[in-house]
């Protein structure tokens, strides 16, 4: 198995550091490659310097679920050589809260991250307009380390307005 280099990324690669920088590329990928009528769960995958590396969709699933193995979410990790993974998945209906499978599923996936030496700093769910961070919210484990991200608590105004008019095209 190889990874393929089929064109180059986007948007800008600078450092994610807020959830809402992830949350706005998440989004504009959704919206450019994915069928937001499905839960579609994806990965951001990072360097050490929390540029991105490479973005995929791991799953598509149905209206309300989306089944995730490790191996699935981890083999483009390693195949783009992430030292971390920003994972994201979009709820159809629109509302962010996490389920509890939402929650067991980021836990399952920071333990087989931590074998591999692959933190997964953050799940981030879409709703309409708005995010929900599960690192955010203290929902999972913080991951020690350099990759550690720094968020914000909330969405701004402005982050919100980047996230509906993020551009791929650009």
């Amino acid at each position: 198995m190889k990874l393929q280099k089929v064109g180059s990324l986007p948007f800008e690669t600078k450092p994610i550091h807020l959830p809402k920088d992830a949350a706005a590329i998440f989004q504009a990928y959704l919206g450019n490659y994915c069928h937001t009528d499905r839960e579609n769960f994806i990965g951001m995958y990072l360097n050490t310097k929390n540029e991105v590396v490479g973005i995929s969709t791991i799953h598509t699933g149905t209206l309300n679920a989306s089944l995730v193995n490790p191996r699935e979410v981890f083999t483009d990790a390693v195949l783009h050589k992430a030292a971390s993974i920003i994972l994201c998945h979009n709820h159809p209906s629109g509302n962010p809260s996490p389920s509890s499978e939402d929650i067991t599923v980021t836990k399952n996936l920071q333990k087989a991250g931590k074998m591999l030496d692959i933190d997964v700093l953050d799940h981030i769910i879409l709703g309409y307009d708005r995010f929900l961070s599960l690192k955010e919210q203290g929902l999972i484990d913080q991951p020690n380390g350099e990759h550690e991200l720094l968020w914000e608590n909330r969405m701004t105004k402005e982050s919100a307005r980047f996230a509906r008019t993020f551009d791929l095209e650009r």
